[in-house]
């Protein structure tokens, strides 16, 4: 998809199809756009007959209307239009669009005007949710189908009236983003034949260099080096070994009090669960498993696409989790790189011990903040479905930075608790410093989430998120479509970006 902005009246638009966004005013029973001037009539018709009447996410398709095609876009009531809401909306004028087969459309900008005719505080954040929408909406993972016929590449006009740098600015940050996303859902969707530690980290050196990013990977006689006992441990029973990968975004003029910003991310390439075999239904999914990783890279490459003004790291603890004669055993005792033992009760909780030896390196450099991801628990499916992410950390005024970017990039988080007393669970091994699963089944991502704390230093601020639930089949969302997701990559690069 080509997107360029101009500024022109959407009256002298010559494009084959014209798409007009319009609010609706339930108290009126009308529909309001500063675009339907020309259409008025035809509009009001719609609505009166209760065909069309500007809804969320409903779109109305009108044929060869004075020889041009007008495809309406619902936003809903404009008091309540919030970024999500357009960039939902630009998803389904995405379907429509692919439906009618048309190739060559013009977006009245002007239309996201809020319903008196003026700019609303967000009207940038409008157009770039919009494009955001429309782009998102064209991921395929198709690589290995013999047979796919070429989608047709879609011309669109971004038109407006007045001056449109700042909607210039909102389409690139747009396309920067779903380049990002595209990236992190590509990496997680590849199947575990072709994506394992070695190729994961050949891949992160190869998008590094395209985005001028420093890389740096360890490999095993490395990772023995730095003690990372539990990235060993995880990785042992496979013939892919692990890998560490490094990333490292440096502003080029980073003012004396940038902040530094630290990502650290699990990547189990494919997770059999060791000998703790899981069961045979959906397996598949776990090539799934290094999608918190693939997060952490993408936006790593994302903060570096929008020239964040802060260094932004990834610390990504690649491993494949799989049964043999050198796998770890129920039993075992690994010794961290932060010289804290852990008893492996169960090697399908396997996420924490590569974490607990990548969140340890992480600190060497000495991040203002830290944040890692992870597809750790089954328990936050539970809880909290594939609708958001769970967090949890140390820094209550971190977390409420990062929920308040989260609001921007409209990507749900939802915070849980760490009390002392999941803690204390964790550390009831009767033979090392910590065990790696509850004593019971009880909170179980608030218990990982604790184990985890425990490799933050003092003084550390650390926020943790689970998105074993969002990181794939968000199918909820008209613009995640089937298996990865990216979930988090966009408010990840926005925190970074506004620490």
């Amino acid at each position: 998809m080509n997107i360029v902005v101009k500024t022109q009246h959407f009256g002298k638009a010559d494009q084959n199809t014209l798409v007009i966004g319009v609010f609706t005013d339930k108290k009126k029973n009308a529909i309001i756009s500063k675009a339907l001037k020309p259409f008025t009539e035809e509009i009001h018709a719609l609505s009166k007959n209760k065909v069309f009447s500007g809804e969320k996410e409903s779109t109305y398709f009108l044929r060869n209307f004075d020889g041009q095609n007008i495809l309406f876009f619902g936003l809903g009531e404009a008091k309540s239009a919030e970024t999500e809401v357009l960039r939902c909306a630009g998803a389904k004028v995405y379907t429509s669009l692919v439906a009618e087969k048309i190739s060559d459309i013009a977006v009245s900008v002007d239309s996201f005007y809020t319903a008196n005719g003026s700019k609303g505080a967000a009207f940038d954040a409008y157009v770039q949710a919009f494009a955001e929408g429309l782009l998102l909406s064209t991921y395929k993972f198709d690589k290995y189908k013999s047979d796919v016929k070429p989608s047709p590449e879609l011309e669109v006009t971004f038109l407006q009236e007045d001056q449109t740098t700042p909607t210039k600015r909102a389409v690139d940050i747009a396309k920067a983003c779903a380049d990002a996303v595209f990236i992190a859902r590509n990496l997680s969707n590849e199947p575990g034949s072709t994506i394992y530690p070695a190729t994961l980290a050949k891949e992160s050196e190869r998008l590094a260099q395209k985005y001028d990013v420093r890389c740096k990977v360890l490999d095993v006689p490395a990772i023995k080096k730095e003690k990372m006992g539990g990235l060993i441990g995880v990785g042992q029973g496979s013939t892919h070994t692990p890998r560490f990968i490094i990333l490292e975004y440096k502003p080029t003029k980073a003012k004396r009090d940038a902040k530094k910003v630290a990502f650290v991310g699990k990547a189990i390439t494919f997770d059999s669960g060791g000998i703790s075999l899981k069961p045979g239904a959906s397996m598949d999914e776990m090539k799934h498993d290094m999608s918190g990783g693939a997060n952490m890279i993408a936006a790593v490459l994302l903060a570096a696409k929008l020239k964040c003004p802060n260094p932004v790291s990834a610390y990504i603890a690649a491993a494949e989790n799989m049964p043999s004669g050198t796998a770890i055993v129920p039993s075992a005792v690994l010794h961290t790189r932060s010289g804290k033992t852990i008893e492996v009760l169960n090697t399908d909780a396997e996420g924490r011990l590569v974490l607990s030896d990548a969140l340890d390196y992480a600190q060497d450099a000495k991040p203002d903040y830290i944040i890692d991801a992870a597809t750790l628990t089954g328990a936050v499916v539970v809880a909290l479905g594939s609708i958001c992410s769970a967090i949890m950390g140390n820094d209550q005024e971190m977390m409420d930075q990062y929920l308040s970017a989260a609001e921007k990039t409209g990507e749900k988080h939802w915070q849980l608790p760490l009390y002392k007393e999941y803690t204390d669970d964790m550390k009831g091994s009767k033979i090392a410093d910590l065990r790696n699963i509850g004593s019971d089944r009880s909170a179980g991502s608030s218990k990982a989430g604790a184990f985890l704390q425990e490799f933050v230093k003092e003084g550390s601020s650390w926020m943790h998120i689970d998105c074993a639930g969002s990181a794939w089949n968000q199918r909820h969302l008209p613009y995640a479509g089937v298996g990865a997701s990216g979930h988090g990559v966009r408010t990840l690069a926005e925190f970074a970006c506004s620490v």
